[in-house]
């Protein structure tokens, strides 16, 4: 496609007039709407990936109208129903569900907690650490805790996989806000360990999801172009829900306690144009 357009651009500018007014941000927003969030929501393998996209694609279109559908009972307009504003507040709510390999942690015992999966992977594979189960067993006693390792909120997917597709550990890093101080928020790099899918309140309705991340500490002030360098605790753990994700984040491992997470692109291409 890349090379065909080009073909026709001579006569697109006879009919149209010079190439400097056209105008192509519909077709371009239409493009993250068909082909990027769709493909966001897809696993990146070779084999499927086309097959599962379409396949989002797809539902994403049917809810798009489910809603619509409701709307219009409801009483309003279809001129309303069409407008930007509709389709911009529809695609902004945020949808989060759990998902991946599911298991049990049963901190009722006398000894350690229990930890039972619900798989056909080598079991000797799915491990998790001490530090991380006595957590646990510490901010839920007396518990079945029903866990998973992947949670997903808006066009995001995060996991925490012992054992991903038989590769090795594989555990997302997000940016996560915290309330430091009363009414003051700050931004830290954290990994995500473990996906509660109900921590068993009896007075909820639904089952609410619980992350439980690893977060850094503070930074250490030696920070580069495009990075920023964070001290990291592996033991020390936090419980928070999905409503603190920020974004996630790119982060690379220098030591054990040791991580610098990357800059955005808009955020470090900054930094170029300034030297």
């Amino acid at each position: 496609m890349t090379f065909h357009e080009p073909l026709h651009l001579i006569d697109d500018m006879k009919r149209f007039g010079a190439a400097i007014g056209f105008m192509a941000s519909r077709c371009e927003n239409n493009h993250i709407f068909f082909a990027k969030q769709p493909g966001g929501q897809a696993q990146k393998r070779h084999d499927t990936f086309v097959q599962q996209t379409a396949r989002r694609l797809i539902d994403k279109i049917i809810i798009h109208r489910a809603a619509n559908h409701l709307k219009l009972l409801c009483g309003d307009t279809p001129e309303t129903l069409e407008s930007d504003a509709v389709l911009d507040d529809i695609a902004s709510h945020i949808v989060e569900y759990c998902g991946g390999t599911q298991y049990t942690i049963d901190t009722r015992t006398s000894g350690a907690p229990l930890l039972t999966w619900t798989t056909q992977s080598e079991l000797s594979t799915m491990t998790m650490s001490a530090s991380l189960l006595q957590f646990i067993a510490n901010e839920y006693p007396n518990q079945r805790l029903q866990m998973c390792t992947e949670y997903n909120r808006d066009c995001y997917c995060f996991r925490a996989h012992p054992n991903y597709q038989k590769s090795g550990p594989f555990f997302d890093w997000m940016m996560v806000s915290f309330e430091t101080s009363p009414g003051h928020f700050k931004n830290f790099p954290s990994r995500l360990c473990s996906v509660i899918m109900c921590p068993g309140k009896e007075n909820d309705d639904q089952p609410s999801h619980q992350l439980i991340i690893n977060c850094t500490t503070r930074r250490t002030k030696r920070d580069s172009t495009i990075g920023t360098e964070w001290e990291f605790d592996p033991d020390t753990f936090h419980v928070v829900d999905g409503a603190s994700i920020v974004a996630p984040v790119f982060v690379v491992l220098l030591s054990d306690n040791l991580v610098v997470s990357i800059q955005s692109r808009s955020e470090w291409a900054d930094n170029f144009c300034e030297y």
